[in-house]
């Protein structure tokens, strides 16, 4: 299946506007806000970077009312308008987010969103695949006897955002993680953002009081644009896929997103990474950092089967870590190895792309094949 377009479109082509607050903001102003807006997410800026929260975040806070939403942020990568929309559909596919913030001269001046990719993509090509073709299969599905509580600690563990109910053996309904923070609105508090400290029995109660009755539905060999235009006319994230009305998978914006992430690495270089930052978004820049370092070697050094690179951290103190990178690349006779240290790990990889630059002409000296357990494929967080 091919990207179908998306590779062609800088990110300005698909900006929308982005909602913003404030750091100290309550989360509980914050809940309303989503509701108001009717968005998932809402960034914030601090100096030089750009933070977001999302509905998903807010699940796990226990007191809305007198915790600030910084205290729950994410810092995620700023994308600039001359990007490519296939990267930011690369991103957020990986990391399960849905929207990314467009920055200009250090300030945020919109976004692009999954959705925003999704509708883009040619429909055309769409027509000739099978919705079954990217459905996530054998999704979590909740009883009709559960507590609600149960589905905001499932979301919470599995970093999902929608479960399907069944009662006997068939769909019953849907709850999303938007229904839950919302359930926690009190009436007379809707579009204040005025929000009570949640009680710790606040959701001890079947989920059938909170899930939507009539969710979007599609059979497992519907074309995926037919999917695709039903989930967007009804506003859902999401369509369960049935078979004679029983679950059998789930289609999210993020299963869409993979039609526009591009499939087939051009380089034809397998890549692996050892020593992945624990943080996502770090680890994300540092994938890229490293892709881009051997697209450039590739294009000197054409050949070049493959690539590895191991990273060793040491945490010098609770805010500066030094690392250590090697970086090993296979050709058809030889393996040769460099490593460099630092403090800022694009700087490292920028040293290594010049000194590899100057040496791979050369003959290194002859090393012993690296063994297995360097060979781990790099993977990124569910």
């Amino acid at each position: 299946m091919n990207s179908s377009g998306i590779e062609k479109l800088a990110i300005r082509d698909l900006s929308e506007d982005a909602h913003i607050v404030e750091p100290d903001m309550p989360i509980s102003k914050v809940i309303g806000l989503l509701r108001e807006w009717n968005v998932y997410q809402v960034f914030m800026q601090q100096e030089d970077k750009v933070g977001m929260v999302s509905v998903r975040d807010i699940l796990k806070v226990d007191n809305t009312t007198t915790q600030k939403i910084e205290s729950i942020v994410t810092y995620i990568p700023k994308l600039g308008p001359s990007d490519r929309a296939e990267r930011a559909a690369d991103i957020m596919e990986k990391y399960r987010i849905r929207a990314l913030p467009i920055v200009e001269n250090r300030e945020i001046t919109g976004q692009i969103t999954a959705q925003g990719i999704v509708k883009a993509i040619d429909r055309n090509e769409l027509r000739n695949y099978k919705i079954g073709s990217i459905m996530t299969g054998e999704p979590l599905v909740l009883n009709t006897s559960d507590p609600a509580t149960k589905a905001r600690s499932i979301m919470i563990q599995k970093r999902i955002d929608h479960l399907p109910v069944v009662g006997d053996g068939k769909l019953a309904g849907i709850v999303t993680s938007s229904n839950i923070i919302y359930r926690i609105i009190q009436p007379e508090s809707v579009g204040t953002g005025a929000i009570g400290a949640p009680k710790k029995n606040q959701l001890d109660y079947a989920v059938t009081r909170l899930m939507e009755t009539d969710p979007v539905t599609c059979g497992l060999e519907d074309k995926i644009s037919d999917v695709l235009d039903k989930v967007q006319k009804r506003g859902a994230t999401y369509a369960v896929g049935l078979l004679w009305s029983e679950v059998q998978g789930i289609v999210t914006y993020r299963d869409f997103l993979k039609l526009a992430v591009a499939k087939k690495d051009m380089l034809e270089v397998p890549m692996y990474i050892v020593g992945l930052p624990e943080d996502p978004f770090e680890s994300e820049a540092t994938r890229e950092k490293f892709r881009n370092t051997v697209s450039a070697l590739k294009k000197a050094f054409p050949d070049i089967t493959e690539a590895r690179s191991v990273i060793k951290t040491k945490e010098i103190r609770s805010d500066r870590r030094r690392y250590e990178v090697s970086i090993f690349l296979t050709t058809p006779t030889e393996t040769h190895s460099y490593t460099e240290g630092g403090y800022d790990l694009p700087s490292i990889y920028d040293i290594l792309v010049e000194r590899m630059k100057r040496l791979l002409p050369q003959r290194p000296r002859r090393m012993k094949r690296p063994s297995a357990r360097f060979r781990e494929e790099e993977t990124s967080s569910p």
